[in-house]
């Protein structure tokens, strides 16, 4: 392989890479984090008599501006908390019967092509081969990345994931990643945001009735979708690279089209 394509293409895939990091981090840490820093500050405006917003109207434009900076920095640390506190609360969720995933990508994808277009599979990948030996077993059970709990099952994923990232872009499954960050990120928004509603107006019993409603309604839409996306992604991992090997076997073993001389095959 020619030197300067190796070099350009490991930049555009790290470009890729960062770019992705970057949204990632203000979609689901910045931006839920300053949400939060807003609902706060309307909150204690409300509950305190504090007049923030006033307050910063008559400042200078450094001092406005020293509390812009103030208010993403904390923003981005709120978010990443928040963040965090949603994954532990998703994969406490998981761990319960009802929401506990009982199928294994890696039977369900072996049922779905045959053994034998399996077995081929497996064979060019030597990695996924070794998990699936007979009384091959992971290591220490723990919370990993994501709070994923660690298994054969992660395990697969996490190499198909990064072989998709890294040799199959097309394939990769980091819009299904981005929209699990960004709906957990949510969650403590969306208590917030309730919490806000109830000191809107003098204190009322429907106000809180229906704040309580609203948040109960929110998380539940959210948290079902963060719970089938986080199936659908270690699922869809596997099955992509699988298509990635179909696709790949395919394009080698099409016959090269004829040659032409002069507009006619030769």
């Amino acid at each position: 392989m020619d030197p300067l394509n190796s070099i350009l293409g490991a930049a555009k895939v790290a470009q890729g890479r960062f770019s992705f990091y970057v949204s990632l981090q203000l979609t689901s840490v910045l931006a839920p984090g300053v949400c939060v820093v807003a609902e706060v500050a309307f909150l204690v405006s409300r509950t305190s008599g504090a007049k923030v917003v006033k307050g910063l109207g008559q400042s200078t434009v450094l001092v406005s501006l020293i509390a812009a900076l103030a208010v993403l920095a904390i923003g981005y640390v709120v978010g990443y908390v928040c963040r965090e506190l949603g994954f532990k609360f998703v994969a406490l969720l998981e761990r319960l019967p009802p929401f506990r995933s009982r199928d294994d990508p890696s039977t369900a994808l072996a049922e779905l092509v045959g053994p034998v277009r399996y077995g081929e599979f497996l064979e060019a990948h030597p990695y996924l081969a070794a998990l699936d030996e007979e009384g091959r077993r992971s290591g220490e059970r723990r919370w990993i990345g994501g709070y994923h709990r660690d298994s054969l099952t992660y395990e697969r994923f996490v190499y198909a994931k990064t072989w998709l990232k890294n040799h199959a872009a097309g394939f990769s499954v980091d819009s299904t990643e981005s929209e699990i960050n960004i709906l957990t990120a949510t969650l403590v928004p969306i208590g917030l945001g309730a919490v806000d509603l109830t000191v809107v107006t003098a204190p009322r019993a429907w106000l809180f009735a229906l704040a309580a409603l609203l948040a109960a309604v929110l998380w539940t839409v959210v948290l079902g979708s963060v719970l089938r996306l986080r199936r659908s992604e270690r699922w869809e991992s596997l099955r992509n690279l699988l298509l990635d090997h179909s696709m790949r076997r395919a394009i080698a073993e099409y016959a090269p089209p004829p040659e032409t001389t002069g507009g006619t095959p030769a």
